[in-house]
């Protein structure tokens, strides 16, 4: 079946590759003859993969709405997978954000077709969701982080790609809903709100 996306570890040990038939399949770069390990699981295509934790763990983002993190340290590391769930509709995207003095472990990045991008600690045990950035219009299908960490892009079938400044997930509540907009560019949540497509309806005039 249709490889959807291909990944090499940081220290250039394994190569992953997702497929269309839900499996995620490492490889062990000095011996490509077989699979080292076949992770399944996902109840559809898998299409975005992300080493983390330096290689020792794989993130894999799937059409059936999940995110999974997949010890490859395990003596099975197919066996018991955290799935991370939030998403409305399939994961398109994943990327990494490195560690910073304000932020002690790394951060995946999760995009979705929902119209929102996710952030998750994955220094947390087990990994939990930090917040979502939200304010596309329409699905998000491509993410990329800077070489710093500080900036997030994201880029949607909108028409538009925004920039957003995760350092605001460290702030307090009252300090992120003051920053949020000037800061991001758009709209963020905390972990409990959710993306809202209602609109507003004017005001009924009085009846005479």
């Amino acid at each position: 079946r249709k490889v959807n996306a291909v990944a090499f570890s940081p220290d250039g040990r394994w190569l992953a590759t997702a497929s269309e038939d839900w499996i995620t399949r490492v490889w062990e770069l000095r011996d490509l003859t077989a699979a080292r390990y076949i992770l399944g699981g996902h109840t559809d295509a898998v299409v975005a993969l992300a080493f983390v934790d330096q290689g020792r763990r794989l993130a894999t983002g799937s059409d059936d709405n999940t995110v999974r993190l997949w010890d490859l340290s395990a003596a099975d590391p197919a066996a018991a997978p955290q799935v991370l769930e939030g998403h409305r509709d399939g994961v398109t995207a994943l990327a990494v954000l490195p560690r910073q003095e304000h932020r002690k472990s790394e951060w995946l990045v999760s995009a979705s077709r929902d119209g929102s991008a996710r952030l998750w600690d994955l220094g947390a045990s087990p990994a939990a969701e930090v917040g979502a950035l939200v304010g596309h219009r329409d699905g998000v299908v491509s993410l990329a982080v800077s070489r710093t960490g500080d900036r997030i892009v994201t880029g949607s079938e909108d028409h538009t790609a925004r920039v957003w400044c995760p350092e605001i997930f460290s702030l307090s509540l009252p300090e992120l809903v003051g920053r949020a907009l000037a800061a991001a560019g758009g709209a963020i949540t905390d972990r409990d709100r959710e993306p809202s497509n209602r609109t507003s309806s004017p005001p009924r005039r009085p009846s005479d």
